[in-house]
């Protein structure tokens, strides 16, 4: 599996991240063949996901020469037309004026975004298997599953956590020599901080891609999942190492406990045999 992006983290690696999903044949698929599917950011649940801009309340002077010199030398030399025509009316002297400032801000990371972030693949991940609202929102209120990666596996090794604040980054002159979408691609709103995500980027989105086989540590099932399809699951993943457990329902407190069980096949000649 190639084209993966590795950026820098604010965090150590976990040895383990999670996937929680819904029980469904695409899953059931993915899980069957040790896929994994990188959505495109247009379909995830929020708005704000990877549409988001840099604020430009706080960007000094020198961020905006920076900046301005960078985009000018680009767009003069380019063989887009469009941008050789913007150039004469956005690039007058040496320095960044007010109408560069304003252009700026309000369209050219949102149009990279466009261009650049919106085809990639994302797969998202939490470092929390226990977390009650995400067995909520992504596994069918608790009735679907959650997959155990083990992180020194390709792409997992390659995961990036996401920040999460109250208003847009800020952009900083440090910041200019890292790319500066993928800076975007994993900054939230703090409301959404209770998932502790994880991200791997791919360059191309709505693609599901294989994983290696021993990288699946264990599958746990969720409190309300029916029992047919824990079994299907099990029969699936039958005779490989992958661990399975069972979300119980706490009795004190508001939280669910993975408890390890093991999978028995149905004996139905036993039955035959008692008939």
């Amino acid at each position: 599996m190639n084209s993966h992006y590795k950026m820098t983290t604010n965090k150590s690696l976990p040895s383990k991240l999670y996937k929680y999903q819904s029980y469904n044949t695409q899953t059931l698929d993915n899980l069957k063949n040790r896929h994994l599917w990188f959505s495109k950011p247009a379909r995830f649940n929020d708005p704000f996901d990877c549409g988001i801009s840099f604020s430009s309340e706080n960007i000094t002077d020198d961020v905006w020469k920076f900046l301005y010199e960078g985009v000018k030398a680009q767009w003069e030399v380019g063989q887009n037309q469009e941008q050789k025509k913007l150039a004469e009316t956005y690039f007058q002297g040496d320095e960044p004026d007010e109408k560069f400032k304003s252009e700026f801000s309000k369209f050219s990371f949102k149009q990279s975004l466009q261009t650049e972030i919106q085809p990639r693949g994302i797969a998202c991940f939490s470092e929390r298997v226990d977390e009650i609202l995400m067995w909520s929102h992504y596994a069918n209120g608790h009735r679907g599953f959650c997959l155990e990666f083990d992180t020194s596996f390709d792409p997992f090794l390659k995961a990036v956590d996401v920040n999460y604040s109250q208003k847009l980054p800020p952009l900083q002159k440090a910041d200019i020599g890292l790319d500066l979408l993928m800076i975007l691609a994993r900054t939230k709103s703090v409301g959404w901080s209770y998932e502790k995500e994880w991200r791997v980027f791919h360059e191309e989105g709505d693609k599901e891609y294989g994983i290696d086989f021993a990288a699946l540590t264990s599958i746990y099932f969720g409190c309300e999942m029916p029992f047919t399809h824990r079994e299907v699951i099990s029969l699936i993943v039958q005779g490989s190492p992958t661990k399975l457990y069972r979300m119980k329902i706490s009795e004190t407190e508001f939280k669910v406990v993975p408890q390890l069980i093991e999978y028995t096949p149905y004996d139905y000649g036993k039955k035959l045999t008692n008939k």
